[in-house]
């Protein structure tokens, strides 16, 4: 069927997928993958696309998927599809959940973060970390980042 003929209702208006896709910037294709997959008229209209390029921000920082992935550790396509899926930024970098074994954290003058909010908060990637960890460095070698940590 064509996007042209197929047509979709939402608040009393009844338009073509094509339409839409028009008036809201979405893509015909993923608002056709996205009522396929059981979305409702209003999340698949509202829900805004997630180009790659986009800016998210998360604990008062922006930077664009890439550079978030890098940094956190997390796939760049967990990311665009938790952002497909409605998530908000925050959620979207919530570090990917291993089960089967605990998160790690490390304290540093009394304060105990996981390995990804210190990667955060030094602008370092949790793999930097993982990688002083296992060569035997300090903690405070650890968390040294390119400013340093007092």
């Amino acid at each position: 069927m064509s996007n042209s003929r197929l047509t979709l209702t939402h608040n009393g208006k009844t338009l073509s997928l094509y339409e839409w896709s028009r008036e809201t910037g979405i893509g015909c294709r993923a608002l056709k993958w996205r009522l396929k997959n059981g979305w409702p008229a209003e999340k698949a209209l509202t829900v805004p696309p997630c180009p790659q390029y986009r800016k998210l921000t998360y604990m008062g920082k922006s930077q664009t998927i890439s550079e978030w992935a890098k940094q956190l550790g997390i796939p760049r396509r967990t990311i665009t599809t938790r952002l497909f899926n409605g998530a908000s930024d925050s959620e979207a970098l919530q570090p990917v959940v291993r089960t089967g074994r605990p998160r790690k954290t490390l304290t540093h003058n009394g304060v105990v973060k996981e390995i990804h909010e210190w990667a955060i908060a030094l602008g370092i990637s949790p793999a930097t970390i993982e990688r002083r960890i296992q060569s035997g460095a300090s903690v405070e070698e650890v968390l040294r980042s390119h400013s340093g940590i007092e």
